[in-house]
């Protein structure tokens, strides 16, 4: 039983490398078929709220005011980080490759975020996977060409940032709220938290005239696959797996981002690809030594116990 749940979870987390990594791509293409940074992101969180308000109504109607704080507190760092990561990907100086670079390096940032915030220490399992799984990203998405900081590359770098730290915080806040209904506060507070930022960083981006209908296509794969798919899936792993666990699993998505750049004619092949994913499938096979546990025995290895 336990053996099948442990498949069951490294299978659902690898899928969402597998849509987040093609996500980079349609993405990319959405923003060069006219949505703005601003209207791309308002939609794809706004959408993904309806649907899952719909789905998981029953677990919403339920929630009291705290919980919806919890919420709140999620989304900001998810706000921040697709932010920082969309307005990356719709920057002229850098490329889809060094971006998802930067995005990848997040992982490596989470066992140090919950060494520091929760005063625990990983185990050397965790910090070498992350390293490993960084020297992948670097592998496969530079491909050997290493250039000066773009104010892209900024971006993307403070975007990983960002998602760390929405790892480590949503260990703690999927242990407090219902798992659907977490998700919808996500995507809700998203959605607001987009338009303010947009309504004052950005007014004149409030518009989506010249959006093609290939477009709105890219968007719908997004909604439902890239963000109701994927972050329902997220919050429920991190239910029973370590933040560490969930961000190196994730992390795959360098692999597959690279895989579908290399199918649809954006990089070439080289040894470093190559090198590339022999690095993310001994961090793949290294992290599944980091044993996965119940939601009661989690607390004692990544210090997000209840009263926290």
């Amino acid at each position: 039983m336990k053996k099948n749940k442990d498949v069951k979870y490294l299978i659902l987390l690898l899928s969402v490398a597998v849509i987040w990594g093609f996500g980079f791509l349609s993405t990319t293409w959405a923003l060069q078929e006219g949505f703005t940074v601003v209207m791309f992101n308002i939609l794809r969180f706004g959408a993904s709220a309806v649907v899952l308000g719909v789905v998981f109504f029953k677990q919403i109607s339920k929630l009291t005011l705290k919980q919806v704080g919890y919420g709140a507190l999620t989304a900001v760092l998810l706000v921040a980080g697709f932010w920082f990561q969309t307005a990356a990907l719709g920057s002229a100086d850098a490329s889809t490759a060094n971006i998802s670079l930067f995005t990848a390096s997040g992982v490596v940032m989470v066992p140090f975020f919950c060494w520091i915030i929760k005063r625990k220490k990983p185990s050397l399992n965790v910090f070498i996977a992350a390293i490993l799984a960084f020297l992948s990203a670097l592998c496969i998405n530079l491909n050997g060409e290493f250039g000066h900081f773009s104010k892209g590359d900024l971006l993307a770098l403070a975007s990983a940032a960002c998602f760390g730290l929405h790892y480590v915080v949503l260990d703690f806040t999927s242990k407090k709220v219902e798992k659907g209904a977490l998700t919808f506060l996500q995507m809700a507070f998203a959605t607001v938290g987009f338009a303010i930022v947009g309504l004052i960083f950005s007014p004149s981006d409030f518009t989506l005239s010249g959006v093609s209908a290939a477009g709105w296509g890219w968007m719908a794969e997004i909604v439902v696959l890239g963000t109701v798919f994927a972050y329902i899936v997220q919050t429920f792993a991190q239910n029973s797996v370590s933040p560490a666990y969930a961000s190196v699993m994730l992390s795959a998505e360098g692999i597959f981002g690279s895989i579908f750049s290399l199918a649809f004619g954006m990089i070439s092949f080289s040894w470093w690809i190559a090198a590339g994913t022999v690095f993310m499938a001994a961090a793949v096979v290294l992290t599944e030594g980091v044993r996965l546990k119940k939601p009661k025995e989690i607390s004692s290895d990544t210090d997000t116990k209840q009263e926290n």
